[in-house]
Order: structure tokens, then sequence, then C-alpha cells
């Protein structure tokens, strides 16, 4: 027995104090305190924190939606009630007033487009605007002093437009070339009793007699 316990202690093992971590009963004990230590650690602090906090990035944004769509849709809804001829945009070209040789507005009643353009209207620059209707070949042109724009009839998506408050012989309209406000051809001016037939004639009207 003494010679067995005398070639143990001469092994390379038993020399050098660093091979306890070889040393098939001494691993288990290192590794499993720490392991256990870490691991409570980690899954407590996620769920302690809330639901936001421990879901995903896309769920946490969720918590934060509902309450930046109520803004959105307040915003939304003050920017629709506010009248065309308010708004700034608008203002500027309104301002210089009811331009000379536009033709004269009747409030309050429908008319035919006439046989030649309506004209002496202004665009968003305040500069002088003609349209002019092209029925046989499914256009509308857009004249300016500086060039004529011929408009496909389907291109534009649809109107609208709204009295000049204190001139309501006048109509603002916007012709929708695009998918969003900032695509609307503005028009100012344009007499009140050519408003529908305008809206009839680009975007096509359907009667039942």
């Amino acid at each position: 027995m003494d010679y067995i316990a005398s070639e143990k202690g001469d092994t390379a093992e038993n020399r050098d104090p660093n091979s306890l971590v070889a040393n098939g009963s001494s691993k288990p004990d290192m590794e499993c305190e720490p392991s256990v230590d870490h691991g409570s650690s980690h899954n407590e602090d996620p769920t302690e924190g809330g639901a936001c906090a421990s879901s995903s990035t896309e769920d946490s944004e969720l918590c934060e939606i509902p309450e930046q769509e109520i803004l959105e849709e307040k915003n939304n809804s003050q920017t629709s009630k506010e009248l065309f001829c308010t708004q700034k945009i608008h203002r500027k070209v309104l301002d210089k007033g009811i331009p000379p040789d536009v033709m004269p507005g009747i409030k309050g009643i429908k008319e035919p487009l006439p046989p030649v353009p309506v004209s002496g209207m202004l665009n968003k620059h305040g500069g002088k605007v003609r349209l002019t209707f092209k029925p046989e070949q499914d256009q509308l042109w857009l004249g300016t002093k500086e060039r004529t724009e011929k408009l496909a009839m389907t291109s534009i998506k649809s109107i609208v437009s709204e009295p000049i408050t204190e001139h309501e012989e006048y109509h603002i309209m916007g012709l929708q070339l695009g998918p969003t406000e900032a695509s609307r051809y503005w028009i100012y001016w344009v007499p009140a009793q050519y408003v529908e037939a305008i809206k009839d004639a680009v975007l096509g009207v359907w009667q039942f007699f």
C-alpha cells in the first residue's frame, strides 16, 4: 500500500496544483456554483421590468403607438377643419386681391364651361393661369406665361374646391396630380359657376335619366 501511494505522489497531476481543474471530482464543483448564480440573476431581471421591457423591440414600440396615433389624428382633424383661405400657403396669393382680368364669378349657380378658356386666375406662385379643355384629346391644358402643360384627364385623381371667404363668387381649387396633398396643383379665383362643370369635364359625371 505504501508503494502504491508513493507512485501516485510522483505523478505530474499531484505535483502540479493547477491540475486540480482537470480532476473529475473538483471540476463539477467549480462550474455548478457560478452557473446557478448567473442563471438566476439573468432570469429574474427581465421579468421584474414589466411587459414592455421584457418583450421584443417590436412589442415595446407597440406600447407607445396608441398615444402617437391619438396625437396624429388630432392634428389631422384640425388641419382638415381649417379653411383653405385661412392657411398661410394660400393667404400669400389671396392677399394680392382679385386679379383685374379674371372672369366674373357668380355664386349660387352652375353653368356649363364657356367656349373659350377659363382665364385670368392665379397659380400658387401668383402667376396667371388659364384652363383649356380638350375633350377630343382627353386632356386639360394648364397655360401660364412661361409654358403650357398638357395633362391627361386620367392623371388627375380628384379635385377639391372651396369658396373664398368674403368672395364666395370665386373658389380655390386643387387638382390632385399625385398621392399626397403636396401633389396638388392649386388654382385661385376660379369663377364659382364653373366649378362643377370643371369637375365633371375632368373626372366624368354619372347621370341617370
